[in-house]
């Protein structure tokens, strides 16, 4: 489950000169997210690194938190039935745009973009990959700007510092001499 929620001024209808406060939520599948390409496919890539605050009018601030519950089961090569494996875990996502002048906005998102957490349970001696887990997560951090050329014409760019940490244990029958 994704939850996105954004807050922006609303310069349109603010009264006794104070802006209102808009408030958009917004909930989604996390198997939405698993659209296209190698991460998705992997069921890795929990944001899609969506740079789409900078492209809205005036001051805006989005949170997004995900949830993520994944249901990962199947067989192993002797047809032996394997449970879930898949562990429940969360995301968190800020983006926070202004605009500097009429044409120039900047922007500054933090997101965790990638992530899994899988456990095979059970001990090695038991099953094929009894004991095997992996666990990914990851930071990402964008600075983002805009120049608007006209209403109909602009161009963005930025720079991204991106983090991902790993925990790989291989255990289980299958790894043989390298079990543990």
């Amino acid at each position: 489950m994704i939850c996105v929620l954004a807050f922006r001024p609303d310069k349109h209808h603010s009264h006794g000169g104070d802006a209102d406060t808009k408030i958009i939520g917004t909930g989604l599948l996390g198997a939405l997210l698993l659209s296209t390409g190698i991460a998705h496919a992997l069921g890795l890539d929990g944001s899609g690194q969506d740079i789409t605050a900078i492209f809205e009018d005036g001051g805006y601030v989005e949170l997004g938190f995900g949830f993520i519950q994944p249901n990962l089961t199947g067989r192993d090569v002797l047809g032996n039935a394997i449970g879930n494996v898949g562990a429940d875990y969360s995301q968190v996502a800020l983006a926070f745009k202004m605009d500097v002048t009429d044409n120039i906005s900047l922007g500054l998102i933090v997101d965790q973009p990638y992530g899994v957490d899988v456990t095979h349970g059970g001990s090695a001696a038991a099953s094929m990959l009894g004991g095997t887990a992996a666990q990914l997560d990851s930071r990402a951090f964008a600075a983002t700007a805009r120049y608007r050329f006209n209403e109909n014409f602009s161009a963005h760019g930025g720079l991204r510092y991106q983090t991902l940490s790993a925990d790989v244990t291989l255990s289980g029958l299958a790894y043989g001499g390298l079990n543990g």
